[in-house]
């Protein structure tokens, strides 16, 4: 899901943590000045519901 932020796309992560997902955010954390980057467990109901509404 992405979300414009100013200049920086807000990018979530809805995830258990998983080796790829941790692999995707270390990569967009590289770019903290175009990204601005989120992590969900995607088990935690008040953490989807704060991305989705």
């Amino acid at each position: 899901m992405l979300k414009n932020l100013d200049m920086r796309q807000q990018v979530v992560i809805l995830s258990d943590h998983s080796l790829f997902s941790e692999g995707v955010a270390s990569r967009f954390g590289q770019f903290p000045e175009r990204v601005s980057l989120e992590f969900v467990n995607r088990q935690d109901e008040d953490g989807r519901i704060s991305v989705w509404g």
